[in-house]
């Protein structure tokens, strides 16, 4: 009996330790297979972070006359996913065709021989003026195909742009509260060149050294004022913006609908002007229709820190937008228009026009379906000629190609439609809903003053912000951008996809949202009751 029992104990032994053993071995080969491909993406990265320092030299020596033409095969590399959405993001149909040919295959042999680099071990395609490197081969790891730097965390980043070393350009600069730390938020950079990724250097007034995040968006614990610029290493740097972080003071006292006294910078419409009479689709706007008011302004709202101000009324000068371009160019163009005549370099942060979503997130119904029908429904129109921008626009489909860049009243660039394209297949979302307001639509029935009707009719004025409607009765698609009149929120189109244009008149509002170390002085100025009552700014 014992000497059973004692064999009995050594087997089961031996099956746990072989049990063990197998773990083990399991554990090891999987950390080794773990180790293996970290090791292969690290010399990815190393090997991207060499070329691309090169390939950067090139750029600035304008040596772009390197390696072979790429085949047919190696431009199907630059239509992956992954690497189309960074080298033609953004771009128009003649920029992408000039990215694609100034990309040249450079296999490893020619990269160490001509570039004179050791232990590469991959081909590249290299586009040096645009300065994109591109794997010929993905690697995957965790799950993730890498071809570029861009896609790495690796801090350094891809600049591509024709004026070298220029520092033209401009960004917008927030902050709010999170928690116990403060959010700075970089948004709207604006530069010559097409720029990839950024970074930002920022510090407090009071200290010395710079900060640096590779993140437009990145968390502060001191409250205070900060420096802030963008830059792309020693290459490009956009200046250097204030920005207050802490409590807005008198924000508590401040309400909604209070006047401020807010005067803008002296503006000329020459430039404003001439962009209109480019892009806008008329040739009739001019000095005699545009011009700088002297506007009352009332407070909007306060966001992020910052308070918004919109003027009292619409403006009496109107902007026209006709057709095709009108469309296209309606948002930019009266974002621009406000901007140059009506901002306050030192008080303003930024300024644009009355946006569609301003009037949306102060009213009670979000279910827009309710006011009309058809919205958010997809309709195929039995005519197919579209605005260029429409490519671009969210859910909007083109062609079998769905949008993906755009907003409703987003625009980064502006276009010059000379042609009116018909398209194969054209699906588009009803994205257009009209109401006549009444005090019950808002959360707060002083927007509806603001917005509405303060006691006098308002002339019919722009949103900068474009729609389209649809229905399956009319077979046609219409393009219109939105306004506000007699108290109806609805839009107005400029053309139609059976190819009909139409031209139309409206003011416009501006919105100024003010810096965040702005201060209203509550105590020695008026009660912001009326415009001459309005609070002062400090």
């Amino acid at each position: 009996m014992k000497k059973t029992n004692e064999k009995g104990i050594t087997i089961i032994t031996l099956v746990i330790t072989i049990i063990i053993l197998l773990i083990l071995a399991s554990i090891g080969v999987n950390s080794g297979k773990g180790t293996i491909e970290l090791a292969k993406y690290d010399k990815l990265r190393n090997e991207l972070t060499i070329i691309q320092t090169k390939v950067n030299d090139l750029n600035q020596e304008n040596k772009t006359e390197i390696g072979q033409k790429i085949s047919t095969a190696q431009k199907s590399i630059l239509n992956i996913d992954t690497v189309s959405n960074i080298i033609y993001s953004g771009r128009t149909e003649a920029e992408k065709a000039e990215i694609e040919n100034g990309f040249r295959y450079c296999s490893s042999n020619y990269i160490e021989k001509q570039f004179e680099l050791d232990g590469i071990e991959r081909d590249y395609l290299i586009n040096v003026e645009y300065r994109y490197v591109v794997s010929c081969e993905g690697l995957e790891y965790k799950g993730t195909v890498y071809y570029m730097i861009d896609q790495m965390e690796s801090g350094l980043y891809n600049v591509a742009y024709h004026n070298k070393n220029s520092n033209i350009g401009s960004f917008d600069v927030s902050a709010e509260k999170v928690g116990e730390k403060y959010k700075i938020s970089v948004s709207n950079i604006q530069h010559e060149g097409y720029v990839s990724n950024w970074q930002v250097k920022y510090k407090l007034s009071t200290e010395e050294n710079w900060k640096t995040s590779n993140k437009l968006e990145f968390e502060v614990e001191k409250a205070g004022t900060y420096i802030v610029k963008v830059v792309h290493g020693n290459e490009i740097d956009l200046g250097e913006k204030t920005l207050y972080v802490g409590p807005i003071l008198a924000a508590n006292k401040v309400k909604v609908g209070d006047y401020i006294k807010y005067t803008p910078d002296t503006a000329s419409t020459d430039t404003i002007l001439q962009e209109l009479n480019t892009y806008s689709g008329s040739s009739e706007n001019t000095a005699s229709t545009l011009r700088q008011e002297s506007l009352n302004w009332r407070v909007l709202d306060i966001k992020g820190g910052q308070v918004r101000l919109i003027s009292e009324l619409p403006t009496t000068s109107k902007i026209k937008l006709n057709g095709y371009n009108g469309y296209n160019n309606a948002v930019k163009l009266l974002d621009d228009t406000c901007n140059i005549l009506y901002t306050n370099k030192q008080l303003a942060s930024k300024v644009q026009n009355i946006k569609i979503e301003d009037i949306q997130d102060k009213m009670v119904e979000k279910d827009y379906s309710k006011f009309n029908s058809n919205y958010g429904k997809i309709f195929t129109p039995n005519h197919k000629y579209y605005p260029n921008i429409l490519i671009k626009e969210k859910e909007q489909k083109v062609n079998g190609t769905a949008g993906t860049e755009l907003g409703l009243s987003e625009q980064t660039e502006l276009i010059n439609q000379t042609t009116k394209p018909q398209a194969t297949s054209l699906e588009v979302k009803n994205t257009s809903w009209a109401k006549t307001m009444t005090t019950n639509d808002f959360k707060d029935s002083k927007y509806y003053e603001l917005f509405i009707n303060n006691g006098s009719n308002y002339p019919v004025y722009w949103m900068s912000s474009r729609c389209v409607a649809a229905d399956s009765l009319s077979g046609r698609a219409y393009f219109g951008v939105r306004d506000v009149g007699s108290g109806y929120v609805h839009a107005n189109d400029l053309c139609l996809s059976d190819g009909n244009e139409y031209p139309r008149a409206s003011a416009f509002r501006p919105i100024i949202t003010l810096n965040s170390n702005v201060q209203i002085d509550t105590v020695n100025s008026g009660n912001g009751s009326t415009a001459q009552k309005a609070y002062a700014i400090k």
